[in-house]
């Protein structure tokens, strides 16, 4: 057996561009850190057409964060969580 992890992104976005929203698209992959616990890299793509965004993905129970933004569209934020073994 294994484990299962939940990963939040919340995504902020400007307001005129809000309506753009469900174009985000993200993805994940895992892999061992090397110490017991798990890497977990996010891929964040944001659209041209977005004026810029703040992206925070977070897993509660381990409590490990990481967050970046992009001033404007057309770009990829990779975001990496190591989380510890329990």
């Amino acid at each position: 057996g294994g484990h299962n992890l939940m990963v939040n992104n919340m995504v902020y976005l400007s307001v005129t561009d809000r309506h753009l929203a469900s174009l985000i698209t993200d993805s994940a992959t895992t892999e061992p850190n090397g110490r017991g616990g798990t890497l977990i890299t996010v891929h964040v793509n944001i659209p041209a057409a977005i004026h810029g965004a703040f992206v925070v993905s977070s897993n509660y129970r381990y409590e490990v964060q990481d967050s970046s933004s992009t001033p404007g569209g057309g770009r990829v934020l990779t975001l990496t969580l190591d989380v510890p073994t329990s």
